[in-house]
Formats: C-alpha cells, sequence, structure tokens
C-alpha cells in the first residue's frame, strides 16, 4: 500500500516538532475562544467559555464526581455538617497560589462571603443565596452558615 508525500511529511513535522509548552517563563497563558468573554470569574460570567476557562484553571472545595455523584476532595479534605445550617470543611494544606501565597481559610471566607451579599450582584444568585455568611475556624478549617 502506497503512503502519500504528504502523509509522511506531515508525520516528519510532527515527530520533529516541540512540544507545547506553558509560558512559564512570563506568566503567560495564551486562551483562544470564538467570543470575548466578559469575565472568567463564575460569579460575574455564565458562558461557556468562561465556565471551561474557570474548570481548567482554578480548584473547588469539593468535587463531585460525574459518573457517581460522589462528593471528593478537591481545596478541601474533608466536610461535615455541624448542624441543620452548618457546614464544615477542613481545608488541603500545602496549597499556594500562583503567586506564591499560601491558600488559607481566610480566602475561602473572603469567596464566600463576597458572593453571599446581595450588593455584590452575582450572576447566578441560585448558587449562592443559601449562603449567609462562612466564618473561619483556625488557618485550615472554615463554617458555611
Amino acid at each position: 500500500m502506497r503512503v502519500g508525500g504528504f502523509f509522511l511529511t506531515g508525520v516528519a513535522l510532527c515527530a520533529l516538532s516541540a512540544p507545547a509548552l506553558a509560558g512559564k517563563q512570563n506568566d503567560t497563558l495564551n486562551w483562544a475562544i470564538s467570543q470575548e468573554a466578559p469575565s472568567i470569574d463564575p460569579y460575574y460570567s455564565q458562558t461557556r467559555e468562561s465556565v471551561v476557562m474557570y474548570r481548567n484553571v482554578c480548584d473547588n472545595l469539593l468535587y463531585r464526581d460525574p459518573k457517581t455523584g460522589a462528593y471528593q476532595a478537591g481545596l478541601s479534605t474533608a466536610h461535615r455538617w455541624i448542624d441543620d445550617l452548618t457546614l464544615e470543611f477542613d481545608l488541603r494544606k500545602g496549597v499556594v497560589f500562583h503567586d506564591g501565597r499560601k491558600f488559607s481559610s481566610a480566602d475561602v471566607v473572603y469567596t464566600f462571603n463576597h458572593v453571599a451579599n446581595p450588593d455584590n450582584a452575582v450572576i447566578a444568585q441560585s448558587n449562592v443565596k443559601w449562603i449567609k455568611s462562612a466564618e473561619s475556624v483556625g488557618d485550615d478549617k472554615v463554617r458555611i452558615i
């Protein structure tokens, strides 16, 4: 069976090409989408492009397995109901932000209290209206009321 020259040239070019690398030296992420995203913050944009970007760049406290529906650890290592209205999370230790700053309960508390405040105009209020407030219970533990 004869293989065309174009195919062989394509295979040779692929074999000789360098792997795709992120811009680690200059802290650059190149992202191509078909329309401009108003924000990549999931609380202020629900476009498909924004959601895909967020899911590939950010982590959540919990991850829900799409096959089993079971909650699994993310930025939290455990969670439990303290009472009917209070959910407590143990936070993963050793997590750092891209700038090297340590992840702590203060980050989680700030985020939950920010999105719970109606004055901050979160787009999908149905996702956050259950939150009354958040409080820190040490550097590695948070309670959501």
